[in-house]
């Protein structure tokens, strides 16, 4: 398999399952928001120690 056609079958394939609830996407939802969250302070302490 080309590396093509493996990154037309990833994209083809659907990021969540159809009958997924309301309650599943609020709590990945959530927990994306958390990482990015969390991302964003290290990326404040990573920064600030090269400002200082």
């Amino acid at each position: 398999m080309t590396n093509n056609k493996r990154k037309q079958k990833k994209k083809d394939t659907p990021l969540f399952r159809n009958n997924i609830t309301d309650v599943e996407l609020g709590q990945e939802l959530g927990s994306i928001r958390q990482e990015i969250s969390q991302l964003s302070q290290s990326s404040i302490s990573f920064f600030a120690s090269y400002i200082v």
